[in-house]
């Protein structure tokens, strides 16, 4: 993934949450107004209601005094006139979003302006002495109609004002409801932009990581091979030189011991000439298995070593190109992901190295393979044989690039070498052992890395 892409899912998980944010305080703003709307129904509510008992109180106080002259009554009624009006104008502020209710507050104030009129004016008769109780009475039941008007008025807007606050009370509900939701939702959103983000990026980074360290043993790799490629130059040309110098001398020793007419020196020069060039023979098949270890085997495989094992053995054993009798035994392994055909390579090296070097005047080689696991790390392979063996001193030594140990004293053969098993082994990610012991045999260890 390119970096503009991490970048573009940064700024996306950034603005989502800052989107989210926004719609939460706006939502969250409304809600706080929806609060706010209820309160003041109930606030409205209350005036309306402290306005009827305020007003039925009033006209209580001023007819109480009209029928008993009682002076406390008149200043109850005046303190209770100035609190209805006072209550009333309060209201403005607070029906001030709903026409409705403002319609309704003016037509109220309008009667109740009328209604204080009216008994005033009743008090005013008071004081006249014509004005007798029986006339009072008869005046307070006529206007007793037009008092009830006013507070069907007042029940009017108490009920505009009740089913409003039903309908704001329920958004208010509906409201508490959905910002928990809202929130969860934006927050588990944003989060989930930035967690993939987070793996996107984590991906990005470990690719670029696994890149260097992918660069860093191609660096190291061809450093080795250089040094290898080094090292098998000189070799090659030394140990070619050795061969071909002896074939050179004993060819001209032939032409002289043909022209000399010896034939047992012919014979001897033309054996040590047919030695010279087996040997080169064999040094150009170890440089060409060499080489084959460079050229890439594409896919990896999940084969049995065994059987690949057991193949070769068999091929081995049918070619006899040493006149002897091979027996091998085979413990069934697991499959392994392998390149085959460098396993191949590999057991071929080991077995043909067993025969090689097998005991002095002996006609039988016997080797056996072993598989069991080692700390649950790594499936070893174990290869025995019943060869001569060679000093512990060169375990190491024997997996020189063409080396030319001369592994057991009364040997006169020359070590193969097990580089190339290495090799072979290193591009498994594995290990490789030796162990061995002079007259008893030896052990060839391959170490394969359990998949993790």
């Amino acid at each position: 993934m390119k970096a503009r892409s991490i970048d573009f899912l940064f700024l996306s998980s950034f603005v989502f949450l800052g989107v989210g944010i926004y719609m939460i305080y706006s939502f969250y703003h409304r809600f706080d107004s929806s609060n706010t709307l209820v309160d003041r129904s109930y606030e409205v509510q209350n005036k309306i209601l402290d306005i009827e008992s305020e007003f039925r109180s009033m006209l209580a106080n001023q007819r109480s005094y009209l029928l008993s002259e009682d002076k406390d009554y008149l200043a109850k009624y005046n303190n209770k006139k100035v609190t209805v009006k006072k209550l009333t104008n309060e209201l403005d502020s607070l029906v001030a979003d709903n026409p409705i209710q403002i319609e309704n507050l003016n037509s109220l104030k309008a009667n109740l302006k009328t209604r204080i009129s009216s008994l005033n004016e009743e008090l005013s008769l008071m004081e006249k002495a014509f004005f007798s109780a029986k006339l009072i009475r008869k005046h307070i039941i006529a206007s007793s109609n037009d008092s009830e008007q006013f507070i069907q008025e007042i029940k009017n807007m108490n009920a505009i004002e009740s089913k409003l606050m039903k309908t704001r009370l329920a958004s208010k509900i509906d409201g508490e409801k959905k910002i928990p939701v809202l929130f969860s939702f934006i927050i588990l959103l944003a989060i989930s932009v930035i967690a993939f983000t987070y793996f996107k990026l984590k991906t990005v980074l470990n690719e670029k990581v696994n890149l260097l360290v992918h660069k860093r043993r191609l660096v190291q790799k061809v450093s080795k091979t250089n040094a290898e490629l080094k090292h098998y130059a000189y070799v090659s040309s030394h140990d070619l030189q050795e061969p071909l110098r002896k074939i050179s001398i004993f060819s001209d020793l032939s032409s002289e011991a043909l022209k000399n007419n010896e034939k047992d020196k012919l014979e001897k020069y033309l054996k040590k000439i047919g030695v010279s060039s087996k040997n080169a023979i064999d040094l150009a098949k170890r440089l060409m298995n060499h080489a084959q270890l460079n050229e890439d085997e594409q896919d990896l495989i999940k084969i049995k070593p065994s059987d690949i094992f057991s193949k070769v053995a068999s091929e081995l054993k049918e070619s006899n190109e040493l006149n002897i009798t091979l027996k091998y035994s085979v413990e069934d392994t697991p499959e392994l992901l392998v390149y085959p055909k460098r396993v191949e390579m590999l057991f071929r090296n080991i077995i043909s190295n067993s025969i090689k070097f097998k005991k002095e005047n002996g006609s039988e080689v016997s080797i056996e393979l072993a598989y069991d696991k080692l700390k649950n790390e790594y499936h070893r392979i174990t290869i025995s044989d019943n060869g001569v063996g060679f000093d512990s001193k060169y375990t190491e030594k024997v997996f020189n690039l063409f080396n030319d140990l001369k592994l057991h004293k009364n040997s006169s053969k020359k070590s193969f070498g097990l580089n190339a098993c290495r090799k072979i082994m290193e591009s498994h990610h594995g290990e490789i052992l030796a162990e061995s012991e002079p007259s008893v045999g030896s052990k060839i260890i391959c170490l394969f890395p359990i998949e993790s």
